[in-house]
């Protein structure tokens, strides 16, 4: 987690992607000491990613670092794409998490949006809601995009999601792989250093070991 030493690469985003351009990043150094920090962004905030290859030697990584490109330039890819996600009343969207730029609350864009990407979001829900509606939760997300045959399509996933107050249901019911890979993204964007991103992590996987004895305030750093 060492902070980038320049802003100029994560100012140039911006400008990228008004025209639609994203950045795929191939680091291929014989030096170990790279400000990958202040590069990450570019890849970041595009739709794009960063691929690093430490002491890149052409007889030893030279194979891995062509097929990458090779699938890189060859995967299925959606452009010029716009995402958007809704949720039911009585719930918040809190923060996104994925290789794209929000331009707005709801509204998420990447020039190119491939099969290898994932985006994830956490849900909150206000305080004091209740009746009928508050016993589920729908989540909509709707992807815009071009396809490479140049048709302008659109998909829509709506899912509903039934809220519980057992809290081992609730955890037999969870994807701990997805959870975990959303606690370590949003430990990482939105921590200053390790000891904070740790803190997070150890705080919030006790309240979710806790058991059925756990407030459900105590869960609410969970991604929903």
């Amino acid at each position: 987690m060492i902070p980038p030493s320049s802003s100029v690469f994560k100012d140039m985003t911006s400008d990228l992607v008004a025209v639609q351009i994203t950045v795929e990043l191939f680091v291929a150094t014989d030096n170990l000491h790279m400000d990958l920090a202040s590069l990450a962004p570019l890849a970041k905030y595009t739709g794009g990613d960063m691929r690093y290859y430490p002491l890149f030697r052409e007889a030893f990584r030279g194979e891995h670092l062509r097929q990458d490109i090779q699938h890189m330039l060859t995967r299925e890819t959606g452009f010029e794409a716009v995402m958007k996600f809704r949720v039911s009343p009585g719930y918040q969207l809190k923060s996104y998490h994925g290789h794209l730029f929000q331009r707005t609350r709801d509204l998420l864009v990447a020039p190119n949006c491939t099969e290898d990407e994932t985006f994830g979001c956490i849900v909150g829900v206000n305080k004091d809601f209740s009746g009928p509606q508050a016993r589920s939760v729908c989540i909509q997300a709707a992807l815009l995009y071009t396809s490479s045959t140049g048709e302008r399509r659109i998909r829509v996933n709506t899912s509903q999601y039934p809220k519980s107050l057992d809290v081992e249901q609730v955890m037999a019911s969870c994807d701990a792989q997805a959870a975990a890979i959303i606690m370590g993204k949003y430990a990482i964007n939105e921590s200053r250093n390790v000891s904070d991103a740790r803190k997070y992590l150890l705080d919030t996987t006790q309240a979710a070991l806790a058991g059925p004895n756990a407030r459900l305030e105590n869960l609410s750093a969970l991604p929903g």
